[in-house]
């Protein structure tokens, strides 16, 4: 039995639960012996079944549209940009979760939830799914009962169309189908960068942000990621080329962002990228000892402080992950990095910044500029290296003018409302 076939309880029709876990699905999949902790899910399990984080409505002055920012990929620096994104446009009324740790708790509906759970369980007898992998759904299914009332509570239904921060998480995905099915137009904002490589050895590496998304427009960064979802199949009319969304606020530099003194960074990927993260720590020694310069590491948020402190040489100083990303380029002279989606805000802050080339399958492999493959290549490139590459620029930037390209955008689309 497929997934695709369960009308689950207390679901509406059309909502597919497929789409909501696709994650999890397209795992499976790759991974046919992925099974998530029984433990860890009957922990969420049963505090879902008490209590969701609490959303709040912020209303603009003229309401035509909503951007929606959810729970599942809360994060503090992610939130502060995308509330400033919306703030930015005053038609737009912004949703979000009050607090990481404000919970709404509801106990007269502990015992329902209970007894669809067990229901659900049973709808998914056949399926082949492991206990663990039935429970990682039904948080789903959890999931999406307390966005659809969210969807209600807020009527979303009477908006001229939606913006998502991340339509391929499953409340996200939940918020769109419920405004696909009112004919709500609907579009998600890209959050990161992300290609489809030719090995796959997690679920980074299949682009599904491109392929999973399942809004009328996908509304990208840069040409760069047109490009990679041009080949993963998503149709090309539907990607919107509009610029960086958390640089909405930010001005053309007049000058580049950098330090005159002797230090540079070195910026790490997650935890998906270890191979990456150790050569470009190596890479920062071998630089350090051929031009006698110190550097500073910045950690990925997902990584754990200090992971790759023993491979550090002893021209290692400090971590920065305390600065933002403007205050970290102004504290070092130039940066190598490898497939950190932090090279785009680098080049926006017009700060030198080098990419290692690892292998074949690096995130920004289609990318030339500005790369290298070895200390002596990246000498050569050092001493040649403009203050600012306006090939990259235009390929993974796009513009300075962020709001004009997207206020521009969201006012077509309400012409046609």
């Amino acid at each position: 039995m497929n997934i695709k076939d369960i009308h689950f309880s207390c679901i509406p029709k059309y909502i597919k639960v497929n789409e909501i876990a696709g994650t999890e699905l397209l795992l499976w999949d790759l991974c046919p012996d992925t099974s998530y902790s029984v433990k860890s899910k009957l922990k969420r399990v049963f505090i879902n079944s008490f209590c969701r984080n609490r959303y709040t409505l912020e209303k603009a002055d003229d309401s035509r549209f909503f951007i929606f920012y959810g729970e599942w990929n809360f994060r503090k620096d992610h939130f502060k940009y995308i509330s400033d994104f919306s703030k930015s446009f005053k038609n737009a009324d912004f949703i979000h979760p009050i607090d990481k740790k404000a919970f709404e708790f509801n106990p007269f509906i502990v015992i329902l939830n209970w007894f669809l759970i067990i229901i659900w369980l049973f709808q998914m007898i056949g399926t082949g799914y492991s206990f663990g992998n039935k429970l990682r759904i039904i948080e789903h299914l959890q999931s999406a009962r307390y966005h659809l009332k969210l969807c209600k509570k807020f009527k979303l239904a009477d908006y001229k169309f939606a913006v998502v921060y991340y339509d391929a998480s499953p409340d996200e995905n939940c918020i769109v189908q419920f405004c696909n099915n009112l004919n709500v137009t609907t579009m998600t904002l890209q959050h990161g960068i992300f290609a489809k490589k030719a090995v796959v050895k997690s679920l980074g590496d299949t682009a599904l942000e491109l392929s999973h998304s399942i809004s009328d427009y996908y509304l990208a960064w840069n040409q760069y990621t047109k490009d990679e979802a041009i080949k993963v199949g998503v149709n090309p009319d539907k990607i919107v080329v509009l610029g960086v969304p958390k640089f909405i606020n930010v001005d053309n530099p007049a000058n580049p962002l950098k330090s005159q003194d002797n230090t540079f960074g070195v910026i790490l990927n997650n935890f998906d990228f270890d191979k990456h993260n150790r050569k470009l720590i190596d890479m920062a020694n071998q630089i350090s000892e051929k031009l006698g310069l110190k550097y500073v590491v910045r950690y990925h948020p997902a990584l754990k402080p200090d992971i790759y402190k023993d491979l550090c040489g002893d021209n290692f100083i400090r971590n920065d992950n305390h600065k933002t990303i403007a205050e970290y380029a102004e504290s070092v002279s130039f940066t190598i990095i490898s497939s950190s989606s932090v090279f785009i805000d680098l080049l926006m802050l017009k700060h030198p910044v080098f990419r290692l080339c690892v292998n074949e399958d690096d995130t920004y492999s289609t990318v030339k500029f500005n790369s290298f493959n070895d200390v002596n290549e990246f000498v050569d490139v050092l001493n040649e290296q403009s203050e600012i590459n306006n090939d990259a620029f235009s390929y993974l930037c796009t513009t300075y003018d962020v709001f004009e390209s997207y206020n521009d955008f969201f006012n077509k689309i309400l012409e046609k409302r």
